[in-house]
């Protein structure tokens, strides 16, 4: 099976929401048949699926499963990535938009949190644990976190501004390389401890341990300590 990078994947199954012009309402094929099209496990479909659920491209319906909801939200966000690319923002200015943008939603994901929200967190938490030693792939686990913490706010204006989240990691991509197993490990910690605040939906805990967590982090994705 050739593995895809969980952005390409997405990308990729974005353009093929497009491509066939599905109109809201129209249903999806099933988790195993686009497992099968994109040649990935149906674990790294449904990261996805629901990441695009969570940006009101797509719903869940009983005994249907996915359709589509609102692919010109998908559409918004692509070109607003691509303004992104073309302005020429530098990776400080990425990072101080991406610092803003995080600590504001807090309180909406906090109020809005769902099961399957908290779970696909949790998930992203374990994957960056058990990929520790690969650093390009344990990034991507890290930044999958992030965008779903995002999305988790519920408002379609701000879930738009994910893109800002996703240049901040492609602008450190490279430069996160050669970052061993114990910056992961410790992240994953630092994070766990966030996820237990917002579960409780502890506001000013769940900020304060975020805020703490992204400063420390914020040089070209690097450990300030280290």
């Amino acid at each position: 099976m050739i593995s895809m990078e969980q952005e390409e994947l997405f990308k990729a199954l974005q353009q093929y929401v497009e491509k066939k012009a599905l109109q809201p309402g129209a249903k999806l094929e099933s988790e195993t048949i686009l497992a099968q099209k994109f040649s990935v496990s149906r674990y790294r479909i449904r990261q996805v699926l629901d990441r695009l659920r969570q940006m009101g491209v797509l719903d869940r319906v009983k005994r249907r499963g996915s359709v589509v909801k609102n692919v010109d939200q998908m559409a918004l966000s692509n070109n607003l990535s691509l303004q992104m690319h073309v302005a020429g923002f530098n990776q400080e200015e990425y990072n101080e938009a991406r610092l803003v943008l995080e600590m504001g939603i807090i309180p909406l994901v906090c109020k809005r949190q769902t099961p399957a929200l908290i779970g696909s967190l949790q998930d992203e938490i374990n994957a960056i644990r058990s990929t520790s030693n690969d650093a390009l792939l344990a990034d991507e686990h890290l930044k999958n976190f992030h965008i779903i913490l995002i999305q988790g706010c519920g408002n379609r204006v701000l879930q738009t501004l994910s893109s800002i989240v996703v240049k901040y990691f492609d602008s450190t991509h490279n430069l996160i390389a050669s970052a061993p197993a114990e910056y992961f490990l410790k992240a994953a910690d630092e994070l766990q401890a966030v996820l237990t605040e917002l579960k409780a939906k502890n506001v000013r805990k769940t900020a304060q341990l975020l805020t703490q967590y992204l400063k420390k982090h914020s040089e070209f994705g690097v450990d300030k300590d280290d």
